[in-house]
């Protein structure tokens, strides 16, 4: 059977790879499929990094990789490897008790931990002191907003990273606002690998793998 998987380049400000998004797809068509939801995703995305390779899908690089809220307080970011991946917090999750005690845990573990499609400074707020990174969508966020984030964030030693740049005026405008990163169309569109499946897999191994990331497995 074949199986997808698709990575979009993340840039320093001298334009060079520093990391990957690692991205669901089903098919060599280049989008995301609406008929799976965020969990079974990050599920797949995860059976299928086991049949790439993480290093060959990110050239030995990070690869930064989508959680829902359920994931997360089900620490089920526990199965990858703290040196090779970041945490990136969908924009739907709910800054809980039980996210903020999965996430406060995480980072003491060794994990990196970013905020995805931040538009605002108060999407923020309630995680400033549980992550590492926050990505801000230069395509909803506005221009004054872009320029809050990233001063809160510069304060508070939060690295940002300019997200959906699709023209040189917007790389510009993240550089001069100090953003540590840069992702984007203005730099490549998601690129898709294409495998084949190990027949010994299936729907039983992602039951294994919550029952392993338990904590009283």
């Amino acid at each position: 059977m074949d199986i997808f998987i698709a990575r979009q380049g993340i840039y320093n400000y001298k334009e060079k790879i520093v990391a990957y998004e690692l991205l669901y797809r089903d098919s060599l068509q280049n989008k995301f499929s609406s008929d799976i939801d965020e969990d079974k995703a990050t599920y797949k995305i995860i059976e299928n990094i086991n049949s790439f390779g993480l290093d060959t899908l990110t050239d030995s690089k990070r690869a930064f990789i989508n959680f829902t809220e359920r994931l997360i307080k089900d620490n089920f970011a526990t199965l990858l490897p703290k040196e090779k991946v970041v945490i990136e917090i969908l924009e739907n999750v709910k800054a809980n008790k039980e996210v903020l005690h999965s996430l406060s845990k995480l980072r003491k573990d060794g994990y990196i931990i970013a905020l995805d499609d931040i538009e605002k400074v108060d999407d923020l707020i309630k995680f400033v002191n549980y992550i590492d990174i926050v990505k801000i969508d230069f395509l909803m966020a506005k221009k004054e907003e872009r320029k809050r984030i990233t001063s809160v964030c510069n304060k508070l030693g939060i690295k940002t990273l300019a997200e959906k740049i699709e023209t040189k005026e917007e790389l510009d405008e993240a550089i001069n606002l100090g953003c540590d990163y840069f992702q984007g169309y203005y730099f490549s569109k998601p690129s898709i690998f294409l495998g084949k499946d190990v027949e010994v897999k299936g729907v039983s191994i992602i039951n294994i793998l919550r029952e392993l990331s338990d904590e009283d497995y």
